[in-house]
């Protein structure tokens, strides 16, 4: 907000020199205005007439009061007084009337900057509204209130018929310099000559185009218009537009020197002689001339506040815009920077949790493959196969917790795919129960499935991401849950009566997994699903890595659906699946679909040519030699330029294609191997990685098929099938038939055997040799004839891979149970 600045001028006496001369300048500055200004209120009068049109003597006190600390006004009154007398004698004016005139204008003065000072807190402010409003008030209110007290006097002892004229040709004349000079005066003293440094040339060029005009109409209109009636009041208002030229464009400073301007001239003129002023008594001439300019100043004044106020505003909006949107910008610029930084971040992680799930993965799968091959071989002692399948175990474990931190990254990073497929929703649950009932069983707990006649048989849906869902809350419940059961419960929400179109029908699965464990407090239930945040149950029991319900909870959402929990402490837990899927239709159900482990190539059908590249040595050998064991013709390469080589000489039909090799990249080899082959050959890429399956996108049209190590026999067997269509010996059981099977066993009473006969059971379904397989279920028929039979039935169908996961799951159930 501009305000008018004090002058601060110091105490005369103790104080330095230049202060002294600083004041003495001040001094000699407002003698010298004064002075001026009373030379010209006794020039500026009407021809034969004595009274001044305007009076500026009690304008430059008022204006040197109103700029100066209260405790030195008595310097400007003295320097007033000295200055007041010497003019007024050299201009031989009665001494009476000097110290009437001094008395007049210095009490005058001295009461309207009191008013101003106690009601604008000692600041004027002249460019605002409510500025010029206090001056018109109170400096034009004084200004007419004195005179009318001493115009009653005159009247009573003069002239009783002279009052009205005395009155204002007492007041009119300070009246019009407190509108007209006082706010150029005070705008003068506060701002200096930096108007002039800020002008630019285009407002250079107007104020020199205004005041050009402002002159010549001035002169027009107040010196060359004779002095008849019939140029009266419509044309000395032809300065309006002029001067709302100057209120809209220069301020209350531009218009008060307008004003002032175009006044002087039209008393300039007057008292000459000339202008439209002279048609009447020389009384009321003088108070026409006041009166229109007063008349003209004050609307002028305010409209001129008004816009400036206006206009301040919005610059300072303006540059309130300016500073928001420089903070927005600086801001975007510091996000764009952590957003930058958070991506590198992100890469770098990436890149690190890339390089090491390989660097883990690949002796992981080595340990795995040949820890296989022990728990098979046929000559490992009981001791020892029971610590071999106790490491498988353990392998398995730390896969898990592997894939689960890969599986959180990868959600982090964006990089989660969803693959739908035909779904068996009766064998998934099947499957399911199936899974978890001897871990159940040992702990004497129920594991039970139910499903509504409506749930469809076959839908679209991310199969192995439901599934993974489902396993996580099923284990959860098996582990914390010590009395009681568990249950899968799915039931069929169908949405809204659609049209009828060619698109499937669209239905609700809610897969409900509810337990009779401890429960999950209110305060757990709302952390519950963030990642590495383990309830109190999962604290005690030590286990997990409370990533399962995060990542289940992001996958659910990935499939459009919702996960949720509702549970009492004390009472047990539900978690509900919502998941929306399309119902598949006849065409889409997949038929023959088969669950097995490969034992050997189907004899009616030629050894393929196969092509393992790692640059691994254990991890060549361990697939070689499956490989080899299915009876296909295998060779290995170490590095791009060993398979580039080799594949030209020896035309593989099917390559095993590590993608990370020393030199050259598994892609560019299969990019080269593609536009250098005879015939196209089935490449698999190969990862230890959990992040490289991504990375193949760029090399989609060289790769058939991407498998992730550490992997099964079984995945390898499948990957033959699909790519080669090979027929594999004993390697095949229905899923329904599967199923019946695994509903024969007693899986109590196959846990009850000795550790002997269950390790020769293991290794003989490994082997895959019928005869060694009935020898081994002969002997458990004397002790358990009725689990005998239903070995031996599994057996005639070939479901070694039935019985194989029926030994392990007893061995793990009873390694659980021993102490630790």
């Amino acid at each position: 907000m501009i305000t008018v600045p004090s002058i601060g001028v110091r105490p005369l006496l103790g104080k330095r020199a230049g202060l002294a001369l600083q004041v003495l300048s001040v001094a000699l500055l407002v003698a010298v205005a004064y002075a001026f200004s009373t030379w010209l209120g006794l020039t500026l009068h009407l021809p034969n007439f004595t009274v001044p049109l305007i009076w500026l003597p009690t304008t430059v006190i008022l204006a040197a009061l109103l700029s100066t600390p209260r405790k030195r006004w008595w310097i400007w009154i003295l320097t007033v007084a000295i200055t007041h007398v010497a003019v007024n004698t050299l201009l031989n004016v009665f001494l009476v009337r000097q110290v009437v005139t001094l008395a007049h204008d210095v009490l005058l003065a001295l009461l309207i900057a009191g008013v101003l000072r106690r009601y604008t807190s000692g600041q004027l402010q002249v460019t605002t509204l409510r500025g010029v409003a206090v001056l018109l008030v109170t400096a034009v209110g004084v200004a007419l209130l004195i005179p009318f007290g001493i115009s009653i006097v005159y009247a009573a002892v003069v002239s009783p018929d002279s009052f009205w004229s005395a009155w204002w040709l007492s007041a009119f004349p300070n009246t019009l310099a407190f509108l007209t000079v006082l706010p150029a005066i005070l705008l003068s003293i506060q701002n200096g000559p930096t108007w002039l440094r800020e002008l630019s040339r285009p407002r250079a060029a107007e104020v020199l185009v205004f005041a050009l005009l402002l002159l010549s109409s001035s002169l027009v209109i107040f010196r060359f218009l004779p002095a008849d009636p019939a140029s009266g009041v419509s044309i000395r208002f032809g300065l309006l537009p002029l001067l709302l030229w100057a209120a809209v464009r220069f301020g209350p400073g531009g218009l008060s020197l307008a004003l002032t301007a175009s006044c002087v001239i039209a008393m300039w003129s007057t008292t000459l002689g000339y202008g439209p002023y002279l048609q009447a008594s020389p009384v009321q001439n003088t108070l026409n001339l006041q009166s229109e300019f007063i008349a003209l100043a004050a609307p002028l004044m305010l409209l001129a506040a008004l816009i400036a106020q206006q206009q301040r505003a919005e610059r300072k909006l303006v540059e309130l815009n300016a500073q928001l949107e420089s903070r927005v910008a600086e801001r975007t610029a510091q996000l764009t920077v952590a957003k930058d930084r958070a991506e590198s971040a992100n890469r770098a992680k990436s890149t690190f949790l890339s390089t090491i799930s390989h660097e883990l993965r690949t002796p992981l799968h080595t340990i795995m493959g040949y820890n296989r091959l022990n728990v098979s071989g046929p000559a490992l002692p009981p001791a020892q196969h029971k610590n071999a399948v106790i490491v498988q175990n353990s392998a398995e474990h730390l896969l898990t917790l592997i894939n689960s931190v890969l599986d959180l990254s990868r959600i982090e990073a964006g990089q989660t795919p969803l693959l739908t497929t035909t779904a068996d929703i009766p064998q998934l649950l099947d499957g399911l129960v199936d899974m978890f009932r001897l871990q159940a069983e040992s702990k004497g707990l129920y594991v039970r499935r139910l499903r509504t006649s409506d749930v469809p048989a076959y839908v679209f849906v991310d199969a192995v991401k439901l599934r993974q869902v489902l396993i996580n809350l099923l284990g959860n419940a098996v582990k914390f849950t010590e009395t009681g059961g568990v249950t899968l419960a799915v039931c069929c929400e169908r949405d809204e009566p659609q049209p009828e179109t060619d698109e499937p029908p669209t239905v609700t699965l809610v897969f409900e997994v509810t337990d009779t464990g401890p429960g999950i407090t209110p305060d757990e239930q709302q952390q519950m699903f963030e990642a590495f945040v383990q309830t109190r149950a999962g604290q005690r029991l030590g286990e997990g890595s409370g990533l399962g319900l995060a990542i289940s909870r992001h996958f659910v959402g990935l499939m459009g659906g919702e996960l949720r929990v509702r549970s009492n402490a004390g009472y047990g837990t539900m978690f509900a699946v919502r998941i929306p899927v399309q119902v598949a239709q006849i065409d889409d159900i997949p038929h023959g679909e088969t669950l097995g482990r490969a034992t050997a190539l189907a004899p009616e059908h030629a050894a393929y040519r196969v092509l393992v590249v790692d640059n691994h040595h254990d991890n060549r050998r361990l697939l070689t030699s499956f490989l080899g064991s299915l009876g296909l013709n295998v060779r290995e390469a170490r590095d791009g330029e060993e398979a580039l080589a080799v594949g030209e000489a020896w035309q593989p039909q099917l390559i095993f294609l590590d993608l990370r090799l020393p030199r050259m990249s598994g892609g560019a080899v299969a990019k080269q191997i593609r536009e250098t082959a005879a015939e196209r050959p089935v490449i698999i890429a190969l990862s230890a990685s959990g992040f490289d399956e991504n990375d193949t996108e760029a090399y989609a049209e060289e790769f058939d098929d991407f498998m992730r190590k550490p992997f099964q026999s079984s995945e390898i067997a499948e990957a033959l099938h699909r790519h080669l269509g090979t027929g594999l010996r004993n390697a095949t059981t229905s899923a329904q038939a599967a199923h019946e099977l695994r509903t024969m066993l007693d899986m109590s009473a196959l846990a009850s055997l000795p550790d002997d006969r269950l390790a020769t059971l293991e290794r003989m379904s490994i082997a895959g040799n019928p005869q060694q397989i009935a020898a081994a279920i002969s002997a458990i028929a004397p002790d358990n004839a009725e689990l005998a039979a239903a070995l031996q039935t599994m057996a005639d169908q070939v479901a070694f891979d039935l019985i194989l996961e029926a030994v392990r799951s007893a061995q793990k159930a009873k390694g659980s149970d021993e102490p630790a």
